[in-house]
């Protein structure tokens, strides 16, 4: 749900980002400038899907017939905003030449996320609860 309007706009996004960054690399208020512009953009679109995601999370949880989904959603609705800054961060690291710790902090993220979900279903005695 959260991913939907992240996965619509986010790979332009990042390409345009690369692009300015690489483009403008020896101006560097220009590449400033540009890369600043499309973080604030994703910011505001984060903000707006934050913003649509939160306010209908009722309408949503009807939608699916299930009321325990709100406040889920209300979670859900952050994770836009989260996504597309870091796409857009990981995009840069690497146009900088610093992809280790992109791999080393997706290699951490991804421990946790595993982790989280052990724990989650060792409290709950359930493979449903992922």
């Amino acid at each position: 749900m959260g991913s939907a309007p992240n996965g619509l706009e986010i790979r332009g996004v990042e390409a345009a980002a690369n692009y300015y960054f690489n483009k403008f690399s020896s101006q560097r208020d220009a590449q400033l400038e540009y890369i600043s512009n499309i973080i604030i953009f994703q910011i505001i679109l984060g903000i707006l899907a934050f913003i649509i995601l939160f306010w209908g999370h009722r309408l949503l949880s009807n939608l699916m017939d299930n009321n325990e989904l709100s406040g889920v959603i209300k979670w859900i609705a952050f994770t836009p905003l989260l996504s597309n800054i870091i796409a857009i961060q990981q995009i840069l690291f690497i146009s900088i030449g610093k992809s280790r710790i992109i791999a080393v902090r997706n290699v951490l993220i991804s421990l946790l996320k595993l982790l989280a979900v052990l724990i989650s279903v060792y409290l709950t005695n359930s493979i449903v609860t992922i």
